[in-house]
């Protein structure tokens, strides 16, 4: 009597027993891996997460500088995902990513400290990183554009800064007193974010003074400016996010100890 034709087709389609045996250490290291209690070693996990945050930046910064310039260099600003001047480029993304991850410390941090400063920190950097993602804050700098300035001379890198020095301002303000809630080298690490978020804040402003004197896009002088700028701005995101995380983990732990 002839099989079935769901029969013949289960048949062909099964799997032969040799593989079924091959596959057999597979399973059984998946099985184990799930049901093995995980052993957390949580004794320097801040100063784990503070190297690595460090290493995280350094590698950053030259990955991206070395992709900018062989978009300019290599593939003669052919593929402008590579541009560090783009508003949708890696560089753009790697920002984004940065400043969210410091929002999400520091809405932990509140969670733990039950602090206000924490709570207004994450929910500034939270609307940072949105902003960073639809560039507002360039929209708000071409609104000169309305009152007749000439687009050309690239006012809107002096006016967004000066529009948004309040929130500027009150958000290094909460950074610094954040800082002030940890010890050993966070506070530093923190600080010295800040100090290179306003660097590059001070050279976007700055680089309008290029177009002044014909050097503006495409131009060396203007392309050295934007890795810079770039860099410093990647450089203080990561290491804020890297300071709040690592006081995060280390203040959760230091909790649980005194328990």
């Amino acid at each position: 009597m002839a099989d079935r034709p769901e029969v013949v087709d289960a048949a062909e389609n099964r799997v032969p027993r040799n593989g079924t045996r091959l596959l057999r250490p597979v399973a059984r290291a998946l099985r184990n891996a799930a049901t093995r209690p995980v052993a957390a070693d949580v004794d320097g996990v801040g100063h784990r997460i503070f190297t690595a945050g460090i290493a995280l930046a350094a590698i950053g910064l030259v990955v991206q500088s070395l992709l900018h310039l062989a978009e300019i260099v290599v593939f003669d600003r052919g593929v402008n995902t590579l541009d560090l001047d783009e508003d949708y480029g890696i560089g753009s993304w790697a920002s984004v990513v940065a400043t969210f991850t410091a929002g999400a410390a520091a809405a932990l941090l509140a969670v733990i400290c039950r602090d206000r400063v924490f709570v207004a920190l994450a929910a500034l950097l939270a609307f940072l990183s949105f902003d960073d993602y639809i560039r507002l804050h360039e929209r708000v700098g071409q609104a000169g554009e309305l009152f007749g300035l000439d687009p050309d001379l690239e006012l809107g890198r002096v006016i967004w800064p000066a529009l948004l020095f309040p929130l500027l301002a009150v958000g290094g303000a909460l950074l610094w007193i954040a800082s002030n809630q940890f010890g050993g080298s966070i506070p530093r690490l923190l600080r010295a974010g800040l100090v290179l978020l306003g660097v590059a804040v001070v050279l976007e402003a700055a680089s309008a003074a290029l177009f002044q004197f014909d050097y503006g896009h495409r131009s060396w002088p203007y392309e050295i400016e934007v890795l810079v700028e770039e860099g410093a701005e990647l450089v203080g995101w990561t290491w804020i996010a890297t300071a709040l995380l690592a006081g995060a983990c280390s203040t959760l732990v230091d909790a649980a100890r005194r328990r």
